[in-house]
């Protein structure tokens, strides 16, 4: 018999009629796996904030620089699109996670392993261009 949780004024927790908690939970209010828990909500709207404002603005961006301003115009709002990928990670994780900067030195496998996936990109990019010529 498989056990089934239910919302229950506010709480999650086995079916009426069944005795125990549930496998695996630690307290009737934590919520199963896929959903966040209600105290740690203002933890996914803050994720979802920072996606909201970093995912559109390369596109944009682009936009903005092939086709609503060509020209100079254009071109300036796509360098300030480029800088605004790169502040708003950093302002985010000095200011709003309270975190400091961490920098660890690659290792020699990791960096060989970039050189090889470079390569075969390099080689694949080649043999297609070679196939197919200057379209």
């Amino acid at each position: 018999m498989t056990k089934a949780l239910y919302w229950v004024r506010g709480k999650v927790g086995p079916p009426l009629g069944i005795r125990g908690r549930g496998k695996g939970f630690k307290s009737q209010t934590q919520f199963p796996f896929p959903f966040p828990q209600p105290e740690k909500a203002h933890l996914w709207v803050g994720r979802l904030l920072a996606l909201l404002l970093l995912v559109p603005v390369p596109s944009i961006g682009i936009a903005t620089q092939l086709y609503i301003l060509p020209g100079f115009p254009g071109h300036l709002v796509a360098l300030l699109s480029k800088i605004w990928l790169l502040i708003l990670p950093i302002t985010w994780l000095l200011f709003i996670d309270k975190e400091n900067f961490k920098f660890e030195y690659p290792k020699i496998r990791d960096l060989l392993a970039g050189v090889g996936l470079g390569l075969l990109m390099l080689g694949i990019m080649l043999i297609v261009y070679w196939l197919l010529g200057a379209i």
